[in-house]
């Protein structure tokens, strides 16, 4: 009973060791994006922000950056528009590629067996790993 108790307790403490080691990070991004740049770049780091302040966010989102560490200029919502018409554009093509392809498949005349062969075609190559072509000019 107290060997299983002990073993427990270890289980939990070391399971709470690796918790610990994955979300260090996460705070660290966290307590970073609340320091100022010259919090940021001091040394030796602090774990805890001294004076902590939400300029860095609105410098982000309204992509004004006076004093803050933001690189570009043009906020946020600049580039969140950009990346919903890359990935809207991308999933409209897909879309109506995959239509053609799959109002193909289905006027096409074969056999029930052929179709089951096919069925499972299309499946298994989305199934394997993919490969790279070896360059020719190594």
């Amino acid at each position: 009973m107290v060997k299983k108790r002990l073993l427990h307790a270890l289980v939990f403490l070391s399971l709470l060791l690796i918790l610990c080691a994955f979300l260090f990070p996460v705070y660290w991004m966290f307590a970073t994006s609340l320091k100022g740049k010259a919090e940021i770049f001091a040394y030796p780091p602090s774990l805890v922000p001294q004076s902590a302040s939400l300029q860095n966010y609105g410098a982000v989102i309204l992509g004004a950056s006076n004093d803050s560490v933001v690189l570009g200029e043009g906020g946020y919502f600049k580039y969140l528009r950009n990346s919903l018409i890359a990935a809207g554009s991308a999933c409209l093509i897909c879309i109506v590629a995959g239509s053609f392809g799959a109002y193909g498949l289905v006027r096409l005349r074969m056999s029930q067996k052929r179709k089951r062969d096919l069925s499972f075609w299309i499946i298994s190559t989305r199934m394997m790993p993919p490969s790279r072509r070896p360059s020719r000019f190594i």
